[in-house]
């Protein structure tokens, strides 16, 4: 299953939405999510993006996932490690531990050098 995930600001200091789909391997929409942030930051928005379709995912059984992200800044911050003092820790947390989770998570290259370290990806 293929996770595209998207964060949407109309312009700094107004609403924001996260969603995304979920796909087969044929590209054939399964499911779908959207979730009303207020107000917030782009970033925000992106991260929590990621962290509802992987939700989502677990929920429906899915546990060979392809997660796909659009914000290199997002990336780069759920890649981080410990980095206590940055505002977006706690999500990343959040992130990290829905992605130890028992299954298989893909196209997000730290996530999978984590998971090898834990075991979870096949060989």
């Amino acid at each position: 299953m293929s996770i595209n995930t998207d964060g949407s600001v109309k312009q700094p200091g107004s609403l924001a939405a996260a969603g995304g789909l979920i796909r087969d391997w044929t590209g054939r929409c399964v499911d779908a999510f959207v979730e009303n942030l207020g107000v917030c930051t782009i970033t925000r928005a992106e991260i929590k993006a990621a962290i509802r379709g992987l939700q989502v995912a677990w929920r429906k059984g899915y546990r060979k996932v392809h997660l796909q992200l659009d914000s290199t800044t997002a990336v780069n911050i759920l890649s981080s490690q410990n980095q206590t003092d940055h505002r977006y820790f706690n999500m990343a947390q959040q992130f990290k531990e829905l992605v130890q989770q028992n299954w298989e998570v893909k196209n997000f290259p730290y996530l999978q050098r984590m998971q090898q370290g834990r075991g979870l990806l096949s060989q």
